[in-house]
Order: C-alpha cells, then sequence, then structure tokens
C-alpha cells in the first residue's frame, strides 16, 4: 500500500495498483542532448505498449522556461510529444491548471494537442486541481473511450470527462 501523503511514482510502482504496467524512473536531464536521449531510451522502453503516461511536474511547456533552462525538467515539450505520437502511441498527460479560466484552458490545450499530434479527437479528465489529456491514436480511440467513461463513472464526481472533437 502507498503511505498516505506520499506523492512519488515509486509509491505507486511498488503496488498492485496498475497491474502490467511498466514504469520508466531514470531521472530526466537537463541538458537539451541528453535529454534526446532521454527520450530516445524512454519511446524504446515503451515498445510494445498502445499507451504512454507523462507526468511532468507542472505539465506542457511554457515560453518562459526554455528547453535546457534550470526548471525545464518541469516541463514536457511539443518535439517530444509529437515524437511519442508520431511513433503510433496513444498519450496521457498530465498537465497543472495555469491561472486562467480552466475551460477556456482545457479546451485550448486540447485543440493545440490535436493540431500537433493531428489526433481527430482528445479526452480531457478533469479534477479539482490538475487535467489530464488523452491523446488516442485512431486505432486506439475505441477501447480507450470507452475506458474513460468507465474511470468518469467510477471517480465522479472527483474527476470529469470532456471530449474534444479537433477539426
Amino acid at each position: 500500500m502507498c503511505r498516505q501523503g506520499v506523492r512519488e511514482v515509486r509509491a505507486v510502482e511498488n503496488t498492485v495498483i496498475l497491474p502490467g504496467c511498466r514504469f520508466y524512473s531514470q531521472i530526466v536531464p537537463t541538458e537539451k542532448p541528453s535529454r534526446t536521449k532521454y527520450c530516445d531510451d524512454f519511446i524504446e522502453f515503451a515498445r510494445g505498449t498502445d499507451l504512454v503516461f507523462f507526468d511532468p511536474d507542472n505539465g506542457m511547456e511554457v515560453e518562459s522556461v526554455p528547453l535546457g533552462t534550470e526548471n525545464s525538467v518541469k516541463y514536457l515539450y511539443w518535439d517530444e510529444v509529437r515524437s511519442a505520437f508520431e511513433r503510433g502511441y496513444s498519450l496521457l498527460i498530465y498537465q497543472h491548471f495555469r491561472r486562467e479560466n480552466r475551460e477556456t484552458f482545457i479546451k485550448n490545450l486540447a485543440v493545440e494537442f490535436g493540431r500537433e499530434t493531428g489526433a481527430k479527437t482528445v479526452y480531457s479528465f478533469r479534477t479539482p486541481n490538475v487535467v489530464f489529456f488523452l491523446i488516442p491514436q485512431e486505432a486506439h480511440e475505441g477501447g480507450l473511450f470507452q475506458d474513460s467513461q468507465e474511470v468518469e463513472q467510477l471517480w465522479r464526481p472527483q474527476i470529469s470527462l470532456g471530449r474534444h472533437e479537433i477539426g
């Protein structure tokens, strides 16, 4: 069991809460060349899976923190998203809310995920403090949509499912 208040991926790794799940626990490097290698190694590690989960501390890149700077390890960058999606993975991405209207933020970021990856549909799982974005490959969409509905039913009202058609 996870100890209450423990906020580490390792706590989930050591439980059976996600059977069959593999964890890539390498530390994200700051320097651009090392980070590129890290991402390539991660994608290779994920071979044989359909869905990869990115858990950056804050979420998607922000203009004020360019890749390779001190706090860039807290963000996921668009090149990394595109690379994983282009290699055939569906993506689940953690995102903190920013200081703006949450509905607008979710809608805008969902559209950006669609534009950057070519996904036709993007799902959002809104919680009171964060949002998760699911960007499915077309071949995975039916099963992932069904799974998403089950998650919403099990976790309502803590999680609200949004479906964003990109067009």
